[in-house]
């Protein structure tokens, strides 16, 4: 029934005005419980979505990058950097993704004329000595660069890490 009505209200008697009134207040009452439901279930499915958000420079989620921001080792020498990087992220990244990570935190990356080749020297360290792994994907230029406890007898990825892997 339309209440905007004025005339068709005033010629009801009280009682039909009453019931009205109540089977109004119990709509109400149904949308508000549906609404309330639909809310939480909202909220729960932002609560899971958060584990999983990634935002635009790949972290994970804001605790893996308040860490790596708060403890990186800006003294230590460059592979214990890159170690201390890819730990923080957990998965298999590329050259370029870690010189991503690392601008953000690092004045001696940040400011060299030439990333990429700075960068490169000490990545190639890393990988000499066995600390970092490379790995390739056919069909995929460049290499992932894995820890070594991510990789089997073979330095093929376990099926977690390989799972973890990303490219565009």
């Amino acid at each position: 029934m339309n209440i905007g009505n004025k005339e068709g209200l005033l010629a009801k008697s009280k009682w039909e005005l009453i019931t009205l009134l109540e089977k109004m207040d119990g709509e109400l009452t149904i949308s508000q419980q549906l609404y309330l439901e639909i809310a939480k279930k909202y909220r729960e499915q932002s609560e899971q979505l958060k584990k999983y958000e990634v935002d635009s420079n790949g972290w994970d989620n804001t605790q893996s990058k308040s860490l790596f921001i708060s403890q990186y080792p800006e003294k230590r020498p460059w592979v214990q950097r890159i170690l201390f990087l890819l730990k923080c992220i957990d998965r298999p990244l590329q050259s370029s993704e870690m010189i991503q990570y690392l601008i953000e935190v690092d004045r001696e990356l940040k400011h060299s004329h030439n990333q990429v080749g700075y960068f490169s020297a000490f990545l190639s360290k890393g990988v000499k000595y066995g600390l970092i792994i490379p790995y390739t994907i056919k069909g995929i230029r460049g290499s992932f660069y894995l820890l070594r406890e991510w990789v089997d007898k073979e330095n093929t990825p376990l099926p977690e890490y390989r799972a973890k892997i990303q490219w565009y």
